[in-house]
């Protein structure tokens, strides 16, 4: 049974991967049009929100979604006890094996070399675990950021007041083609996981 439950996750797993990148992939091959196909699918779910939000407060609350969810799949798809185990690992050996090309010590060298394979594996099984993390966070994400860039280009004058720069469109560029909304939402969506993360001690460093 617990072998089966393993085969299931395991193809779970490949599926979320492959739909995850495919996505990202496909943003960059098929321009336009499939980026319309992406806003079209999401927008029976987020138009009727946004009917009754101003639009500055409809792209906070994708920030705080995106936020939201980003650290759940984090608590839970990552082991930060192997993690931490890893990190540390990796610093040990560095520093051991700069101290023994330093001093020319062969027998650590050699010990050194024997510990390496079990090294690599600790760092190819965080970098799988960051792999399957960034796949279930961007099936997600990529549809949200997508359906609010064509939202935003309907609401070009939605603007925002701040105290020092005034009143502000949201379509305003910050930095080269990053438009104020943008800013907006990823400073909403990275508080909500600083917020979150703390709550669930998801990381714990």
């Amino acid at each position: 049974m617990k072998k089966r439950r393993n085969r299931a996750r395991e193809w779970v797993d490949r599926f979320i991967l492959s739909f995850g990148f495919g996505l990202m992939l496909g943003l960059f091959l098929f321009g336009e049009d499939f980026r319309k196909s992406i806003a079209e699918f999401v927008s029976p779910l987020l138009d009727p929100i946004a009917e009754s939000l101003p639009p500055h407060l409809m792209i906070l609350l994708l920030g705080l979604i995106t936020g939201l969810y980003s650290t759940i799949i984090q608590k839970y798809v990552m082991d930060w006890d192997l993690i931490k185990e890893a990190q540390w690992k990796m610093s040990e050996f560095q520093k051991m094996m700069k101290e023994a090309q330093t001093t020319e010590n062969k027998f650590l060298l050699k010990r050194l070399e024997e510990i390496q394979p079990e090294i690599m594996e600790l760092q190819s099984r965080t970098s799988r675990m960051q792999l399957r993390s960034m796949a279930y966070i961007v099936i997600v994400t990529i549809p949200l950021f997508i359906w609010a860039w064509f939202y935003i280009q309907n609401h070009p004058n939605q603007a925002i007041l701040f105290p020092i720069a005034g009143e502000l469109t949201l379509m305003h560029p910050v930095i080269g083609p990053i438009q104020l909304w943008i800013v907006w939402y990823f400073f909403a969506s990275i508080g909500i996981s600083q917020i979150i993360r703390k709550t669930l001690n998801v990381g714990g460093f």
